[in-house]
């Protein structure tokens, strides 16, 4: 008879293990279950309650559930299981029928299942593997009941694995080291089937040499856990397949290129310090130019400053503008009024002086009469007493007349007394330099610079170029223009093709042969005259240009020119045509002319 058990599961275990063993025994309880009519699991409390219909008997299933074994982490542990049931009403014998098979034979069938226990496959739980190396296991399967037949097969496994179902052998070429999943199926000839999947997989992904911290924590993957990575020198990243950038904390000095050194290489490598410094290129410091005259270029005094120098003079010197070499300040020139009387330059700086019956006043500077003149001493501006005698005396840029009482203008430039480099004029009492056109006068006032008409006001056409030269520039028309660089006339230019009956000499295919060379020197000179000599065309046409010779046939050469005329030039091809097709070109006879503008070619030219 077929009875429905109300069966009551109580499961003593750890919490990891309580739904595998459940699920265990939902497995074995599959091949007698006729039909489930509740399952709940409660796995806070460790219970689970079933209600099903099954042909299985209370003995049967004491001895089906009374002791349960497993194999977890690779150590028996025992979980006892407490089976309590309850007797209720019996189905109809017709409500148990399986597809069509008449009563007693479902029971038969259910019997044989009750009695049919699912084939036992192990393996590893931990599988520890290593990216990019073989790994290879055996599984263990057998089966409870005699006379099954056990079929083996791979439900999953990952990439490059593969399972022989002979051997029960699995061989992993480790290639991929996330999402993992391994799950080998064993199955009885009564479709019982149990499933082998490790527990864990510990992955060893170290890449260009580096080496698995086993000691340190794993990082999980989805169902991989990843064994962290002692990288090699110069590598870094979680599987060590990054290069170090060793220049990611600025190690080299402000400004100074790094350059990381490429793995496996390590380190990194500095750039030269900064113009002005001294160093490695991780330490620099400023150097000081003015330690050595090798190492600055200043004439007289050199400043160092941080990351270079300034050159500076002497006193009585002044800088040039080239901001390294010294000119001396001429005190007596650029102050008259700095001495009483007499004032004399020198390098860096100067001196004063009195006239003959005067003396140098305690500054150094003016001049005390030995005595006193009478009013009436006819000197036109001083005089001293020379040994109790009267002697007139004059300013600076003066000179005393023979009358030995008058004062005239010393002329400093008619007696080249001056120091003016180029032009001098005479003044009352001295002289000023002046330049020649296109220079200008320095800050000494003696010397003179050339003036880059160029730079300052672009004294040329604007399609013409700008030279300048020693007082002066140059002006020349941009190719495309003619005129004298003030002004400038665009050109247009024209090809012209002239077959003429002349004996072509096979020298002429060397366009570096004296004869060819001749020739079209003399077709130049023949073609240039017959523009030049047309009113039409005399002032328009500028420039003849012989490309090309081609013999035609035997007793003809075809001339190819290009002719430079002016912009406005409006009397078009057919008149350049006509005065060659018409006109005689020296002693050639001319068969054809051909004209056409081309532009281009004048640009390129």
């Amino acid at each position: 008879m077929v009875h429905l058990k109300e069966i009551h599961l109580s499961v003593i275990a750890s919490s990891s293990d309580v739904v595998f063993i459940l699920n265990r025994l939902f497995t074995l309880l599959t091949s007698s279950i006729k039909r489930f009519i509740r399952a709940t699991t409660d796995v806070d409390q460790f219970q689970s309650q079933l209600k099903l219909h099954s042909n299985w008997t209370s003995s049967q299933l004491k001895a089906k559930f009374g002791l349960y074994h497993h194999t977890v982490n690779n150590f028996n542990a025992k979980h006892v299981v407490v089976i309590t049931w309850t007797d209720m009403v019996p189905y109809p014998a017709s409500y148990y029928a399986v597809q069509g098979k008449d009563t007693a034979d479902g029971y038969q069938e259910a019997e044989n299942q009750a009695e049919n226990f699912p084939p036992v496959i192990t393996g590893p739980t931990t599988l520890n593997v290593t990216f990019g190396e073989v790994y290879t296991t055996a599984l263990s399967v057998s089966d409870p009941n005699t006379g099954d037949t056990v079929t083996v097969t791979a439900d999953s496994a990952p990439l490059g694995a593969s399972f022989n179902p002979t051997t029960y052998q699995f061989t992993w070429n480790v290639s991929t080291y996330t999402n993992i999943s391994i799950q080998i199926v064993a199955k009885d000839s009564k479709n019982a089937a149990s499933i082998y999947s490790p527990a864990q997989i510990i992955m060893c992904y170290c890449a260009n040499g580096g080496t698995c911290d086993y000691t340190g924590e794993t990082i999980e993957d989805g169902s991989v856990s990843q064994v962290p990575c002692i990288c090699s020198d110069g590598w870094t990243g979680d599987h060590c397949t990054v290069d170090f950038d060793s220049c990611a904390n600025f190690p080299c000095y402000e400004n100074v290129t790094c350059t990381d050194n490429v793995a496996p290489l390590t380190g990194y490598t500095c750039g030269s310090c900064p113009q002005g410094y001294t160093g490695d290129g991780i330490l620099c410091s400023d150097f000081d130019e003015c330690a050595s005259s090798a190492t600055n270029n200043c004439q007289q005094v050199c400043v160092n400053t941080i990351g270079g120098y300034t050159c500076d003079c002497q006193s009585g010197y002044q800088l040039n503008a080239d901001g390294k070499t010294c000119l001396d300040i001429d005190e007596c020139f650029k102050n008259s009024q700095i001495c009483g009387q007499n004032c004399t330059n020198t390098n860096g700086s100067y001196f004063c002086s009195c006239n003959s019956g005067f003396y140098l006043n305690s500054d150094n500077k003016t001049c005390i009469a030995a005595t006193s003149c009478s009013s009436n001493n006819n000197c036109s501006e001083s005089c001293t007493l020379i040994n109790g005698k009267v002697q007139c005396a004059c300013k600076n840029g003066y000179v005393l007349q023979p009358d030995g009482v008058s004062c005239k203008d010393l002329d400093e430039c008619a007696d080249q007394t001056d120091t003016c480099q180029m032009l001098c004029n005479n003044t009352l009492g001295g002289y000023q330099c002046r330049c020649s056109i296109g220079y200008s006068l320095n800050i000494d006032g003696k010397t003179c610079s050339d003036i880059n008409e160029c730079g300052t006001s672009y004294p040329c056409h604007s399609n013409a170029n700008c030279q300048n030269t020693p007082g002066s520039y140059i002006c020349s028309c941009n190719s495309g223009y003619t005129g004298n660089g003030k002004t400038c006339t665009e050109e247009t230019a024209y090809e012209l093709t002239i077959t003429i009956d002349a004996p072509f000499n096979a020298l002429m295919n060397d366009k570096n042969s004296t004869a060819y060379k001749n020739e079209v020197s003399k077709l130049h000179t023949a073609i240039s005259s017959a523009y030049q000599n047309d009113s039409r065309t005399s002032n328009e046409v500028k420039v003849v240009t012989i490309t090309n010779l081609t013999n035609l046939r035997l007793g003809g050469i075809v001339v190819d020119c290009i002719l430079t005329v002016l912009k406005n030039y409006t009397q078009g091809t057919a008149l350049l045509k006509n005065i060659i097709q018409t006109g005689a070109i020296s002693s050639y006879v001319v068969q054809s002319v051909n004209v056409t503008v081309n532009n281009d070619v004048e640009r390129k030219r």
